[in-house]
């Protein structure tokens, strides 16, 4: 198991592990970014935020745009 993903515990408790090394934060967001890219709509953006909605779910993720 890798040390990004989610251990579950007992209790209901989920505890979420650092990555070890720039080489797997950097894969982690281009995972992220490629499930952003199958998994999500763009809808919308305003002055600090992107909005994306999730194609099955319905879900929206918020994005905040850097310097704002």
């Amino acid at each position: 198991m890798s040390s990004t993903q989610r251990d579950q515990l007992g209790g209901g408790k989920t505890i979420l592990k650092a990555p070890k090394n720039q080489e797997e934060v950097k894969q982690k967001f281009e995972e992220a970014s490629e499930t952003l890219k199958n998994a999500y709509m763009f809808m919308y953006e305003d002055s600090e935020n992107l909005y994306f909605k999730h194609k099955l779910y319905r879900d929206y993720t918020i994005i905040r745009k850097e310097n704002t």
